[in-house]
């Protein structure tokens, strides 16, 4: 599965995605993910990725490449799930 595989989610799929066991990741920035998150979730920005800041690293180091992934962002313009 690749990004041609990526789809857009409502809030229900990513719940019932989430009671399901997939693994999300959360790609906004650290307040945002401060001010709540998915549980379970892991903060992986796009530009920290591209940085290779070790938060980034020891995050993606962390996710499961063959589960299914959920990356979520603050959503409307905001282009970092995709990214």
């Amino acid at each position: 599965a690749g990004a041609a595989d990526a789809a857009k989610l409502s809030a229900a799929e990513a719940f019932e995605l989430f009671n399901q066991g997939a693994q999300f990741v959360d790609a906004r920035r650290e307040a945002d993910w401060a001010a709540g998150h998915v549980p379970g979730a892991v903060r992986l920005t796009p530009t920290e990725l591209r940085a290779g800041e070790p938060q980034a690293v020891d995050a993606l180091g962390s996710l499961d490449p063959a589960a299914l992934t959920v990356i979520y962002c603050v959503g409307g313009d905001c282009e970092d799930s995709i990214n």
